[in-house]
C-alpha cells in the first residue's frame, strides 16, 4: 500500500538537516504524497497522503483506492495480471471491504481542497513520477491537470540526495549493508534513505 507515514518521518528528519528556502520556509504544513501504479501500465490505483506540520506532527491522513481501477474490467485485469500489483491484492481486500473505492474525480477534488485549506506544499519521493502519473490519468479522464498550476511540489528524493551527497557516513552505511547497485552506484530509494536516516536497517516499505 502507498506508504506516506514513513515518508513523513523521512521528511521531518530531512527538514531538520536541510534549511528550506523561498516559499517553503514559510509553509506550516506539508502534504506527503505517495501513489502506487501497476508496472505494466503507469496508472495510479492507490493514492495516499499524510498532512504534517513543520514539527512532524500528523494532522490528517487519507488513503484512496481508485474506483476506475478496481471497479472496471480493464482495471481489474491490469491489477490482477501485473507482477507488482497482483502481489499486493490481498492487502487491498481489507481496505476494499472497510472503505471501498473513490472515483478519481472525487480524489482530485478532495486533495485540491485539502491543499488549499492547509496552504501546503506537496512532497513526494521522486515527485515527478507521482506528478506525471496523476496528471496523465487526469487528462485521460478529460481534466486539464490533477493539481492546480499554483501548487508547489517538492521532491524529497532530491533533498535527501542533497543532504547525503558528500556524506561519508552514508557511503559507509550503503557499503556495509550492500545497498550498492550492480554498476557500483549507491542505492537511494525511499526505503534505503529511511533505513539510513532512521537507523533502522530492517525497515521494509509497505
Amino acid at each position: 500500500m502507498a506508504d506516506t507515514v514513513s515518508l513523513a518521518q523521512l521528511l521531518h528528519t530531512a527538514m531538520a538537516t536541510y534549511k528550506p528556502h523561498g516559499n517553503m520556509s514559510k509553509k506550516k504544513h506539508y502534504m506527503v504524497l505517495d501513489t502506487e501504479t501497476a508496472t505494466s501500465a503507469t496508472v495510479p490505483f492507490d493514492i495516499a497522503y499524510t498532512i504534517v506540520d513543520r514539527a512532524g506532527h500528523v494532522v490528517e491522513q487519507r488513503n484512496y483506492l481508485v474506483e476506475e481501477m478496481f471497479n472496471s474490467p480493464l482495471g481489474r485485469h491490469i491489477l490482477l495480471n501485473d507482477d507488482f500489483s497482483k502481489n499486493k491484492m490481498e492487502n487491498y481486500l481489507s481496505i476494499l471491504q472497510e472503505c471501498g473505492t473513490t472515483s478519481f474525480a472525487a480524489i482530485r477534488e478532495e486533495m485540491r481542497q485539502t491543499i488549499k485549506d492547509f496552504n501546503c506544499v506537496v512532497v513526494a519521493y521522486n515527485a515527478q513520477f507521482d506528478y506525471d502519473n496523476l496528471t496523465n490519468f487526469a487528462q485521460s479522464l478529460g481534466f486539464k491537470n490533477f493539481f492546480k498550476d499554483s501548487t508547489e511540489v517538492w521532491d524529497l528524493w532530491n533533498i535527501a540526495l542533497h543532504i547525503l551527497a558528500d556524506s561519508r557516513r552514508y557511503v559507509n552505511f550503503c557499503v556495509a549493508n550492500d545497498f550498492v547497485s550492480d554498476k557500483g552506484n549507491l542505492k537511494s530509494s525511499a526505503e534505503v534513505m529511511y533505513r539510513f536516516l532512521m537507523n533502522d536497517t530492517n525497515f521494509v516499505e509497505a
